[in-house]
């Protein structure tokens, strides 16, 4: 089924804008329900388990169920025992994993959704990722009197899944940044994602394990005599930029790219943004740029 490119476009921007500055995850989720027609979207980072409210960006729940949801109807939703069963990525549409007349009867049904002015068919959700315990869902409810979802908003929200996926994962390794006022470099080289430091001549300042080791295969991302370096002069004009924004506190403050890979591997995924110095040791009182690169490991390929 074909997917409107502009929308889609549009969609992963906003996503990946988001994974930088998290007061956008409102209007991602806005987007997300103006495209495939939700009443409701949300995007739980971290699904609610008990004794902990966990972490959601939604759009169109009235403000006191939303809280009532992270409070105690979490525990009652219908659907997620077997969306939690779904594979990463995957989505499905509700009723394909509880009939309709089950969760009419439910106290979910009763309580939360029908209050609300939410339908029981057209319901879609899926699994983003998995995070130890941890799991990141995506929800989409529709109006009372609403027709089911069509091939279409699948196949967009279908290809949404990943770029959820790496977004979220960025926006937990900034988070940490930001908490850990004190972070040295070897507990960085524990984190899954390439970290790059750079000043606002575009310098590299320090790199952690995995963005050395990602460096060192010069397959797609490398370092020359004027920095780091795409494949493509293309790409990596537009890598230098970005981080010249980031550095300099100017424009968009960074963005998000994808660097194509000689070897015919799937694409890096670089994410560029502001870092305060004051977060790492040796860099205090410097304004610097930061570069995660999201490298897609052997085993990784069977998912999104």
């Amino acid at each position: 089924m074909n997917v409107d490119g502009s929308i889609a476009l549009d969609l992963i921007d906003r996503i990946y804008r988001a994974a930088l500055v998290r007061e956008e995850w409102t209007g991602c989720c806005s987007a997300l329900a103006a495209a495939v027609g939700g009443a409701a979207v949300a995007i739980n980072v971290e699904y609610p388990r008990p004794g902990e409210k966990g972490l959601a960006f939604s759009t169109g729940f009235d403000p006191a169920y939303r809280e009532s949801f992270r409070l105690h109807h979490f525990a009652l939703e219908p659907w997620e025992e077997m969306t939690s069963r779904l594979p990463i990525g995957a989505l499905a549409f509700g009723a394909h994993l509880v009939p309709d007349e089950v969760v009419l009867r439910s106290e979910y049904y009763a309580d939360w959704m029908k209050p609300q002015g939410f339908a029981v068919g057209p319901t879609l959700g899926g699994v983003i990722g998995v995070h130890g315990k941890v799991r990141s869902y995506l929800g989409i409810y529709r109006p009372e009197g609403a027709r089911e979802y069509g091939g279409k908003e699948y196949a967009l929200c279908r290809l949404l899944m990943p770029h959820l996926r790496r977004a979220i994962e960025f926006d937990r390794h900034f988070r940490s940044l930001e908490v850990e006022r004190s972070i040295a470099f070897d507990a960085l080289d524990h984190l899954h994602t390439g970290l790059i430091l750079f000043d606002r001549q575009g310098k590299v300042l320090a790199c952690n394990r995995i963005a050395e080791e990602t460096l060192a295969m010069n397959d797609g991302l490398c370092i020359d005599r004027e920095g780091l370096a795409a494949a493509l002069p293309s790409e990596t004009r537009k890598l230098r930029i970005l981080i010249h924004q980031a550095a300099r506190r100017q424009g968009l403050r960074g963005g998000s790219l994808s660097l194509t890979r000689p070897s015919g591997k799937p694409d890096f995924e670089v994410l560029v943004t502001c870092f305060s110095g004051a977060s790492v040791e040796g860099l205090e009182g410097r304004h610097v740029a930061a570069a995660l690169i999201e490298v897609l490991l052997e085993g990784d390929a069977a998912h999104p």
